[in-house]
């Protein structure tokens, strides 16, 4: 008996007496180009172009591919695009075929056995039946399979479309109005609200990433607002130096909150005591002393700030606060990614824990590399804010970023070299890290390592006397500056100098400034008529202040770590700032200054791919070699 070919949507099949036979793209690819009519012990006529010859049939199999569309608008979902790839042709279809071959408009085309399989057991392993509105989990778990099926994609940009539509963002400004919030937020943080609240509203934490200087504070208070339970408490828990500006920030924002510092006079060790307030402020040393008593109450809602400080999995501190009780957990901090991947997975891990996995598992999916790093950054966008300046705070003035690499004095040339082999002798590559401190003294100022040396500073070095320079030109503008060094000597010889020399008042903090001091150094130094110097150690003051009376910045020596460097340059550069900010990066070329430059351009470049930032120690075999080997002198390196 002879079968002939029948037609549908899902492909070719056989009938037989009535009898409906399914056949493989294989069967129908012999049939059509091998002649071979027989077919599992039936027998057809002719290939089956002669019974459709409307149809096209293509000889090689197409390539199925989900493209799982990442939104670019925030009230949008992850949604997923069933593709099949043939030669330089692109079909979009329905969902996942139920076969190896499909009928697509009048082209019969076959598929790769295996990619279909994969395909839907993707989808039915996940629970994935509406393909235009993934869940978050979804999107997470789905990407985190690494299917090579499987392509992560973002939306072009509709630059006629908001992100949310303007009728949201007026509701959501009645009801911060309504809630007691008073201040009137820019567009783009009611549009972080908005977006921060749909989240929340889901039982989710998340990560405000917004760049350093957008206004993170206020837009997390405002959520604090209008999520917060009656009768529940919130805990946020920040570095020491800026639990005041988050008290002064909270009685500006919403003054109708009682607010407690669990800190100084303030620390109590009576949870009751604690019931009495809306919110709590502490500091990350005092939730892991104060554990026992903090850990244990049923926060509603836990905040991290600068949560950057639990970036490491493995320290105390971000296994402690990941134990806390709360009911959503959110994490603010511009700079989420510092040294590795890890980092980001330590903080998810707290917003939502196992999300990303296991560390485990997620050290075995995900290298050091700038391809994963963009992997891991499509993972984490659904619950990740991320603004830049320069996309959002349009009505902020221009960042300008002026370099000066800076000649030493053949004597400073001279003497570093003699100070470099002499480190290296000394110590060779088994003190390294030693030598590379000593190094960075050296050209931060001679003085620092030559304690016999006294007399004019400027005298001594050329990267000092172009900062008196800088100084000099601001002073005549009758402008603010600030100046960032990390060695507490050279603060102690930048103090005195530069008022002497200035006859204008100087304001210094690093880490011998009390930190309940702080806040009033800044307030005095803001509150200057004319010219003023503030002296700040990156990392004591690099986070939290609000530091925009200055229009004016210079990192007299730059840190391993960019992160380090954009925090401090965004105490300046941030919303309420009305002038252009001028950047000074001063170095000096074919020394350890040169190589921090370096290491820091090449992270800014990983930056893009969702990485930002290393540190002094995390330097590979060639770094330390040219840190070490370096010379002013032969305006390269050594043998």
């Amino acid at each position: 008996m002879i079968a002939d070919w029948i037609l549908s949507s899902s492909g070719l099949s056989l009938q037989e007496s009535g009898m409906i036979i399914e056949v493989s793209a294989s069967d129908v690819m012999r049939a059509e180009y091998k002649g071979i009519l027989s077919i599992s012990g039936r027998h057809v006529s002719e290939p089956p172009s002669k019974y459709f010859p409307q149809i096209k049939f293509h000889r090689f199999p197409a390539r199925l591919q989900l493209e799982l569309m990442m939104p670019k608008a925030l009230d949008d979902y992850p949604h997923i695009v069933f593709v099949l790839v043939l030669g330089g042709s692109r079909y979009v279809i329905d969902q996942v075929p139920q076969r190896d071959q499909l009928i697509v408009k009048s082209e019969w085309i076959p598929l790769v056995p295996e990619e279909v399989q994969e395909g839907s057991e993707l989808l039915a392993k996940h629970n994935i039946t509406d393909f235009n509105r993934l869940t978050i989990k979804q999107t997470f778990e789905l990407i985190k399979e690494k299917s090579s099926i499987l392509k992560i994609l973002s939306e072009p940009v509709d630059t006629e479309h908001k992100l949310i539509d303007n009728s949201i963002l007026d509701q959501c400004e009645q009801k911060l109005a309504q809630s007691g919030f008073k201040y009137k937020l820019y567009p783009y943080q009611l549009t972080g609200v908005s977006w921060m609240l749909s989240i929340a509203e889901q039982g989710i934490g998340f990560l405000l990433a917004d760049e350093m200087g957008l206004g993170k504070t206020a837009q997390i208070i405002s959520v604090i607002l209008m999520n917060r339970k009656v009768g529940r408490q919130i805990l946020i828990v920040v570095p020491a130096t800026i639990m005041e500006n988050w008290r002064r920030e909270l009685g500006k924002f919403s003054p109708s909150l009682n607010v407690l510092i669990h800190s100084g006079p303030f620390r109590t060790g009576f949870p009751s005591t604690i019931l009495n307030y809306d919110i709590v402020i502490t500091s990350y040393d005092l939730a892991v002393r104060d554990q026992s008593m903090l850990a244990g109450i049923p926060w509603d809602l836990l905040i991290l700030d600068e949560a950057q400080a639990i970036k490491n999995p493995q320290t105390r501190r971000a296994q402690i606060l990941k134990q806390y009780k709360r009911r959503l957990a959110l994490a603010i901090t511009g700079t989420p990614l510092e040294n590795k991947l890890l980092d980001i997975w330590s903080i998810m891990d707290f917003v939502n824990p196992e999300l990303l996995g296991s560390r485990q598992t997620f050290e075995s999916l995900f290298s050091d590399n700038v391809d994963d790093a963009s992997l891991l950054e499509a993972i984490v966008s659904p619950l990740m804010l991320r603004r830049l300046t320069s996309d959002v705070a349009t009505d902020l003035p221009p960042k300008i970023f002026i370099s000066h690499p800076i000649d030493m004095s053949d004597m400073e040339a001279e003497k570093y070299e003699s100070y470099r082999a002499g480190l290296l002798e000394k110590y060779g590559e088994g003190g390294v890290l030693h030598s590379l401190v000593k190094l960075r003294q050296y050209c931060t100022h001679p003085m620092l390592c030559e304690t016999s040396l006294i007399g004019d500073p400027v005298k001594m070095s050329n990267k000092y006397r172009r900062l008196t320079e800088i100084i000099d030109d601001v002073y005549s503008g009758n402008d603010k500056l600030v100046v960032f060094v990390s060695f507490q000597k050279m603060a102690d010889i930048m103090v005195i100098d530069l008022h002497e020399r200035f006859m204008v008042p100087v304001f210094r903090i690093d880490g011998r400034t009390p930190i309940n001091e702080r806040q009033s150094i800044i307030d005095a130094f803001s509150s200057m008529a004319g010219s003023a110097i503030l002296i700040l150690n990156p990392r004591a003051a690099g986070v939290g202040l609000n530091i925009t009376a200055a229009s004016h910045v210079i990192h007299y020596n730059l840190e391993w770590n960019p992160a380090v460097e954009d925090q401090a340059t965004a105490r300046v550069h941030r919303i309420g700032q009305k002038v252009p900010v001028f950047v000074y990066r001063l170095f000096y070329p074919d020394t350890i200054d040169e190589v921090i430059n370096d290491k820091l351009e090449n992270k800014r470049d990983l930056s893009h791919a969702a990485v930002k930032g290393t540190d002094g120690i995390s330097l590979n075999k060639a770094e330390i070699l040219k840190a070490i080997t370096i010379s002013p002198i032969n305006r390269g390196y050594v043998e």
